[in-house]
């Protein structure tokens, strides 16, 4: 007996709808979705001197950012990771990395100190 649609999990209404779920459709959409986000970024940058999307490709990279991150919740639970758990680990592993450079006149740089 199948569940009612409302209590299936992503994973498994994604399946249904693709025949078939796996990571490398996942990933295959993943990019899809990303390159969605850098159209938005890209067009809606043109022409100005900001670095602020414009607001017409706003909305549209909010979607696709909204879907990426779906994704990636499909993708986590295939993979058997607890999403909770990895966003968690990537913002630890983002604030390390960030120690790792230092801004100055030309940009971030790698730190001296900490990479010798």
């Amino acid at each position: 007996m199948t569940r009612p649609a409302r209590e299936k999990s992503l994973v498994e209404r994604q399946g249904e709808a693709l025949m078939g779920i796996g990571l490398q459709k996942t990933v295959t959409v993943m990019l899809f979705e990303l390159g969605d986000i850098a159209k938005c970024v890209f067009y809606g940058l043109l022409d100005q001197r900001e670095d602020r999307v414009d607001r017409v490709y706003e909305k549209e990279a909010r979607v696709a950012l909204a879907d990426l991150v779906t994704q990636c919740r499909i993708a986590a639970d295939l993979l058997g990771i607890d999403f909770a758990e990895a966003i968690r680990t990537g913002e630890e592993r983002f604030l390390e990395r960030l120690e790792n450079y230092e801004v100055g006149n030309d940009g971030p740089q790698p730190n001296a100190e900490r990479w010798a």
